[in-house]
């Protein structure tokens, strides 16, 4: 995972995170496998990612999965970094696919900790 941080204004901070292409597909993976398991086809069965994909398209795995990745290492950077979010984060998927690591952006109203100031 690469990450990158660019001060834009006063006390606001972008954040570009790539992460690797195969941690994308786990992620995919494992979006499938809880997305699947509530859709069911009309015998009550669950679909598989294959019937699912063909009715909702890819798009739903790769929506669920980057929001999973963003939702786990956003914390843990902005912890890393020794940062606070104040008001929330306005997050961007900047790329996505199958063959390629996902980008997202997240703008960070931050005040850094007291720790790290010292």
């Amino acid at each position: 995972m690469k990450v990158k941080e660019e001060k834009i204004r006063k006390g606001y901070t972008r954040i570009t995170v790539e992460i690797e292409n195969e941690k994308f597909i786990s992620a995919c993976k494992r979006a499938s496998v809880e997305i699947c398991g509530k859709l069911l086809k009309e015998d009550g069965t669950p679909m598989t990612m294959k019937e699912a994909a063909g009715m909702y398209g890819m798009a739903m795995f790769h929506s669920k999965a980057s929001s999973m990745l963003i939702q786990e290492t956003l914390p843990l950077i902005l912890e890393e970094k020794g940062m606070k979010d104040n008001y929330g984060v306005a997050t961007d998927v900047i790329q996505i696919g199958d063959q390629a690591d996902l980008i997202y952006t997240a703008v960070v109203n931050l005040e850094r900790s007291k720790e790290t100031d010292a």
